[in-house]
């Protein structure tokens, strides 16, 4: 055969790949060589392993979201966790430290967790835009974050290729060194290199991603060999259950199976009743809601033991802080009625509108406050610049804005068009 540069229309070249140009006389010939039992051969098991692998779930995010809104300073300087931290985590997530040190990573990484004077503090914002994603998109942008920071579009790139990998392996599983040799067959695929079979590009979550990453500019990957990424990405990729290891072979490599991410989980409906709410405001959630749903719980309870189930409190402390998020007394027994299948204990309601009144009878503010006339005030509040930086209203015409500099404050003004101010 003969190489050649792979070449588009205008003849230039793409990608600086060579591809072998076979004689078709070959093909017969040839043909036996290039089925999948051939470039991807079964493992023969050595040793089966029995233990259950760990996993995120939903529940275990949350509960960890919970944790780092009483734990801000959780890290040194250099990204570990703390001495304090690792002994409150090892109380509260027994088994679970390594998950949730890479699960730390991968929320800075992301942006899901900002840094503040105190240590770092949750960007709830963003956390429900991405716990809107479908779960197992969440989790292979939670592998790849925790390994690094990237672009968007090297972000979606290696999601893309785990989740696909993931997929592709039969139930028998892959040795390392096959799942590696099927990644680089699916991302040769991935960059359009004629000649590979289609492995994985017509996966449901391929199309996701490929949705997702429509506004975006191609892969600036300079690596064209993308099975290097699932070589640093398996290992935690078996931590967070996207993979699952299921023995060893008698190389002594592990094996690996799709993990228990791609389960269907049973559906409970639109509200599951899974909070159960004692006298002793000690709150149990099973599994069911979304990470979605679970959020907003998280700004009103502490934890208290996260094992076989996730166990939190309510007390006057995490209830201040969901006042402090924006939650009023109404919201949060709503919330506890929504999942509940029982009346939530009425010392419980009693007590929280009790530190309802003692949260609203003072308040400190700080920050940026905007006066009008009254004349103006209706307009100002009405201005859509204006509005959603009101964080609070104070008096008739007096406003605290939720902004952090005098630049981002003129430049609210500026976009109102109210040259009153």
């Amino acid at each position: 055969g003969e190489a050649f540069f792979i070449r588009d229309e205008a003849g230039v070249s793409c990608t600086g790949r060579t591809v072998i140009l076979v004689n078709p006389h070959l093909e017969d010939d040839l043909e036996p060589y290039t089925k999948q039992s051939v470039l991807l051969e079964k493992s023969e098991y050595a040793e089966l392993s029995y233990e259950t692998p760990s996993s995120l779930s939903p529940e275990l995010i949350a509960a960890f979201i919970s944790f780092i809104h009483k734990n801000r300073d959780l890290c040194k300087a250099d990204g570990t966790f703390k001495k304090r931290t690792l002994s409150e985590i090892e109380r509260l997530f027994p088994g679970k430290t390594e998950i949730l040190f890479n699960l730390t990573k991968a929320f800075i990484n992301l942006s899901l967790i900002r840094e503040v004077s105190e240590g770092y503090e949750v960007d709830k914002n963003k956390f429900l835009v991405f716990a809107r994603l479908d779960p197992r998109l969440q989790y292979a942008y939670l592998c790849v974050g925790s390994q690094g920071r990237f672009s968007r579009s090297a972000l979606v790139r290696q999601s893309r290729l785990l989740l696909d990998v993931a997929t592709s392996i039969p139930r028998e599983g892959f040795s390392r060194n096959v799942i590696l040799r099927l990644a680089y067959i699916i991302s040769e695929d991935q960059n359009d290199v004629p000649g590979v079979s289609s492995l994985g590009a017509t996966s449901r979550f391929a199309a996701i991603l490929n949705r997702a990453n429509e506004t975006d500019s191609a892969a600036t990957e300079s690596d064209s060999n993308l099975s290097s990424i699932i070589d640093r990405l398996i290992d935690c990729a078996a931590l967070f259950g996207i993979l699952a290891k299921k023995g060893i072979d008698t190389n002594g490599e592990s094996i690996y199976v799709a993990g228990s991410i791609f389960d269907e989980r049973e559906s409970f409906g639109d509200e599951p009743k899974v909070l159960s709410v004692d006298a002793a405001f000690n709150v149990t959630v099973m599994p069911g809601l979304s990470l979605a749903s679970l959020i907003p719980l998280m700004d009103f309870m502490e934890l208290r033991q996260f094992d076989t189930a996730a166990v939190f409190e309510i007390n006057r402390k995490s209830v201040m802080r969901g006042f402090d998020a924006g939650l009023s007394a109404n919201r949060i027994f709503s919330l506890l009625k929504k999942y509940s299948p029982y009346e939530i204990p009425q010392n419980l309601e009693i007590s929280i509108d009790d530190w309802s009144r003692s949260y609203s009878s003072a308040t400190i503010y700080k920050g940026y406050v905007l006066q009008v006339s009254l004349e103006n005030a209706t307009m100002t509040e009405n201005n859509p610049a204006i509005a959603p930086f009101i964080a609070q209203k104070l008096s008739a015409g007096i406003y605290l804005l939720s902004v952090d500099s005098d630049e981002q404050a003129a430049e609210i003004i500026a976009r109102s068009g109210l040259d009153f101010i």
